[in-house]
């Protein structure tokens, strides 16, 4: 069996400001790298971590890079992991998105909106899926790390717990800089734990449903 820990990155300048940051690459506020750095600790005190691959993205990377050095392992970086590409939606504010009908869409379809110029949701799960598949195969029986975002940790955990990506639109976000553990033996995945954050004690930031901003609009 092998263990993958999906750790999303610190907060970010874009999750700050409640930018849609995409593959905008926005860099971790002193907040997220303080999250980034409780979150290495837990991990190197409560588990033997083999590796760690990460978005090549910097938000991703500074996090995954504070948890290989606490474990004294190598980090490999893997553009796989990156965030949705969102196009004209890129780095822009969540008032400026209710302006526009394909951001509704994603509020209230989240699996047939294309954001203009940008990745289809139907793509972008599959490149996840490919990518974390991927990894876990190569590392058989070991512990990896996985910084990332939190789109990608919502589509991995649609896909087990109901065999369907549509179904992230009615998943929680998981908090900056939080752990969630997936197993994957013999081709099946299965979750043993999800958004483990409580080693941030008062540290702790957690996104708005987007969905939610659709009130903003009113």
């Amino acid at each position: 069996m092998t263990r993958l820990i999906l750790v999303r990155h610190g907060q970010s300048q874009a999750n700050q400001k409640r930018n849609f940051a995409g593959q905008t690459d926005s860099p971790l506020t002193d907040l997220g790298k303080e999250q980034a750095l409780l979150t290495a600790l837990y991990l190197s005190k409560n588990y033997k971590v083999d590796v760690v691959y990460s978005s090549d993205l910097q938000r991703a990377y500074y996090t995954g890079q504070k948890i290989a050095e606490k474990c004294g392992v190598p980090i490999i970086k893997c553009q796989g992991l990156r965030k949705i590409f969102v196009g004209e939606w890129e780095n822009k504010g969540v008032k400026d998105l209710l302006k526009r009908e394909d951001y509704i869409v994603w509020l209230t379809d989240i699996y047939e909106s294309k954001p203009e110029n940008g990745e289809t949701c139907k793509d972008f799960a599959n490149r996840i899926l490919n990518t974390l598949n991927e990894i876990a195969i190569k590392n058989p029986n070991k512990t990896v790390v996985v910084a990332t975002h939190a789109t990608p940790i919502r589509v991995l955990e649609s896909k087990i717990r109901f065999n369907n990506i549509k179904a992230m639109q009615d998943l929680p976000w998981v908090s900056n800089a939080s752990c969630s553990i997936f197993n994957y033996e013999k081709g099946e995945w299965t979750i043993e734990k999800m958004d483990i954050c409580e080693h941030m004690k008062d540290k702790i930031t957690r996104i708005m449903d987007p969905r939610e901003t659709l009130q903003e609009k009113k």
